[in-house]
């Protein structure tokens, strides 16, 4: 137990305030959760709902490939979900977000396990609740990222897979004895990355690169003991990645989408343009959200100041993490933004960010923690000599931590309540108008006119136009031969 400052040496205020801590950042991801109950179908959810019922299963996964993209894992999920009708909707959010909250978690306490940190399970659903809650924060466009199904399913969802992906091989190699792995070891490994690569084009070239990264990263550290089951495991998991973007890029549905996007750069556009979108993604997050920044400083430095184990790592090891998490986390960002200039000459869609921002998120809590290492000896020997100091940097510590959790999450909370009353709105007259709809086909009816509907998602509603591809495709789901939307 820490002896930095004996204020907050007793178990029992150490657990309330670590409690604290840990509810006030839960309560804005439960109200994302509840808020969530109220998402309904918009745009692309309409797209892929109508192919089903026209082509079914398998036959609509087959006409995504040849006509739009080559996301296997995305349209087999997402056919899967709608299978079962509109009815998985409401719970999708609380259930992702439920995922994406445990496997975060579940790597912070494997990573742990060799700190004998106190308090482990606080500090590892704190670090969890932080990291969710900066990266949603940080990101604009919100509802398509976590009240739209297919934003959910796309982008969240395969940081969903990475986190238990990424638990599961820090598990083994944690357990497991030294040496090659077993037949089953590398199929599980081969399996999990080629379902993972399949979700977009975004998060494929993430995959490869995380991969990459990771067999460079342990190619070198020629003394770890773990160093020859890594690299088999990230071998065949970089082979099994590289497999899936061959699958993705072989669709011919490609081509198609090509032609409704803008032309594709040259490599030395890509190559500049990209890289500025990078370095200006990152310094418009910290000009922008300079307060989430902050706190995804703070938190993780007070926690080691308080809680990591002593000593800390050597000067020269510490610069060496900093420098390579600061490299690794900027080539991830990058794969991002190349993968999406040379899609559609601009950085990838408001709602594929979520993932850039995870990491970069992650890097800057990691960064945290690491200054609170450092920094807790000096502070400790500097409170020995002056004693009389120790009160005053406690409240002190107390104010600037109460301070961040006022303008964090309770603030944000304050804000994401601002969106539960149109998201029960657009729901409720959703509902009405689904209602309406769903008669009017059992009456006989092939042509309905109903009220548009305004789309907090901003990707489209119905529109005056039968022939626009939502108004086409919700036809298709009701089993229509038109449906038309009017201005109220």
């Amino acid at each position: 137990m820490s002896s930095l400052i004996s204020h907050f040496n007793k178990p029992l205020h150490q657990k309330i305030l670590l409690s604290a801590v840990l509810i006030s950042l839960l309560l804005p991801l439960a109200l994302y959760a509840w808020i969530g109950f109220y998402s309904r179908y918009a745009a692309d959810d309409y797209e892929t709902a109508g192919a089903l019922q026209t082509r079914g299963f398998w036959g609509s996964q087959d006409y995504w490939y040849q006509n739009w993209s080559g996301r296997y894992t995305y349209f087999f999920l997402i056919v899967v979900v709608e299978s079962f009708g509109t009815g998985p909707v409401p719970f999708i959010t609380a259930a992702c977000l439920s995922l994406w909250f445990l496997g975060t978690a579940l790597c912070l306490k494997l990573w742990s396990r060799r700190t004998a940190l106190p308090w482990p399970r606080l500090l590892t659903l704190g670090g969890s609740a932080l990291l969710l809650f900066v990266t949603l924060r940080s990101l604009q466009f919100i509802h398509q990222i976590i009240f739209w199904q297919t934003g959910v399913l796309t982008y969240v969802n395969y940081l969903i897979f990475f986190c238990f992906i990424l638990a599961l091989f820090t598990w083994r190699l944690q357990t497991a004895s030294p040496g090659p792995i077993t037949p089953l070891e590398g199929l599980l490994s081969a399996l999990l990355a080629f379902i993972a690569a399949g979700l977009s084009e975004v998060t494929i070239a993430t995959q490869i690169t995380l991969c990459a990264l990771g067999v460079i990263f342990y190619f070198f550290r020629r003394h770890d003991p773990r160093r020859q089951r890594a690299l088999a495991l990230l071998g065949v998991a970089l082979a099994a990645s590289l497999l899936g973007f061959a699958v993705m890029a072989a669709a011919p549905g490609n081509a198609i989408r090509a032609r409704l996007l803008p032309p594709r750069p040259d490599l030395v556009s890509l190559f500049t343009h990209s890289l500025q979108n990078t370095f200006i993604y990152i310094f418009r997050w910290l000009g922008n959200y300079p307060e989430l920044a902050a706190l995804a400083v703070l938190l993780p430095l007070l926690a080691a100041l308080f809680f990591a184990p002593t000593p800390a790592p050597a000067r020269r090891q510490a610069l060496q993490l900093a420098l390579g998490g600061l490299i690794f986390t900027f080539l991830v960002l990058w794969a991002n933004f190349i993968t999406g200039y040379y899609a559609q000459s601009a950085e990838p869609p408001d709602r594929a960010l979520v993932i850039p921002q995870f990491f970069l998120t992650a890097q800057v809590m990691a960064w945290g923690w690491a200054a609170g290492r450092a920094l807790r000896l000096p502070l400790e020997k500097t409170l020995a000599s002056h004693p009389k100091l120790k009160p005053w940097l406690a409240g002190g510590i107390l104010l600037v931590l109460l301070t961040a959790l006022a303008v964090g999450p309770l603030y944000g909370t304050v804000r994401i309540y601002s969106l539960l009353g149109p998201m029960q709105e657009r729901a409720a007259a959703w509902d009405e108008r689904d209602a309406f709809i769903r008669a009017a086909a059992a009456r006989g009816e092939k042509t309905v006119t109903v009220q548009y509907l305004h789309d907090l998602n901003r990707l489209g509603d119905y529109g005056p136009d039968p022939e626009f591809l939502v108004n086409r495709a919700a036809a298709d789901y009701y089993g229509l031969d038109a449906i038309i939307a009017l201005e109220k």
